[in-house]
């Protein structure tokens, strides 16, 4: 019975994981920042919560010392395992507030490229269409440069474009060959690097500037800028200092 139990934890175990990494990796087509609440960190806490609680109750010789039968000890780490994590499930899902709102429209799941390339395919979506929303989208972006708000999101643009959901993703993988996490960001460090230039930015600090351009924290601008640029700021900064000392 033991051995049956542990086959069907550990396999939803890795299912769940599975699971959460393919939504950690589709969240970067809805959302221009990241966030414990919507990369659900917490989840992955509570998954290793479990699977440490399920590894011990699989020790006896760690913890039978301490009571009186292999049933007892049984008994009391099942019932430990279920009052912690439904602590930490109860904790945790009060700091996500999503779970309490009512939907205003049908949830929606991105696919793994492959599979998306597949449900494209049925679209119906031309070219020349995604060439022009593409044109629309560049234009959008560098006109109205709504990335400077933090909280910058793929239904903000779908609004104000008037795109359909799935249009505007096809469009932004395949033309512009990127996700929505990654197209904002390029235009919010290409917005930081123009801030840098600018007279005023020596009254700003790098993260003045970084909120300035959309950042909403030190830690997620370090990182985004050292992905899109392979360089820090510090090191940015100082490579446009040479170049206009050489000037």
């Amino acid at each position: 019975m033991i051995f049956i139990l542990s086959i069907s934890f550990f396999s939803y175990w890795v299912a769940t994981l599975l699971l959460l990494l393919k939504h950690r990796k589709n969240v970067l087509n809805y959302f221009s920042t990241k966030s414990g609440q919507r990369t659900l960190s917490w989840v992955l806490l509570i998954m290793l919560v479990a699977l440490l609680s399920h590894i011990i109750f699989l020790s006896p010789s760690l913890v039978q010392v301490y009571f009186s039968s292999l049933q007892t000890m049984s008994f009391w780490v099942h019932q430990f395992n279920i009052a912690l994590l439904g602590y930490l499930l109860l904790v945790f899902g009060l700091t996500q507030p999503i779970i309490f709102e009512s939907p205003t429209s049908a949830p929606v799941s991105e696919v793994d490229s492959s599979l998306a390339r597949e449900k494209y395919a049925r679209s119906g979506l031309s070219d020349e269409q995604m060439q022009f929303y593409a044109q629309q989208v560049v234009v959008y972006l560098e006109e109205e440069k709504p990335y400077k708000n933090p909280e910058f999101s793929l239904t903000m643009m779908i609004e104000d474009l008037n795109i359909t959901q799935q249009n505007l993703s096809q469009t932004i993988n395949e033309v512009l060959e990127k996700n929505f996490y990654q197209l904002v960001n390029e235009y919010r460090v290409k917005e930081f690097k123009q801030l840098l230039q600018d007279s005023k930015a020596e009254q700003l600090t790098f993260l003045g500037l970084a909120y300035e351009a959309g950042f909403n924290s030190k830690s997620s601008f370090n990182r985004v800028f050292k992905e899109v640029t392979d360089q820090t700021p510090s090191q940015y900064s100082q490579s446009l200092k040479v170049s206009s000392e050489k000037v």
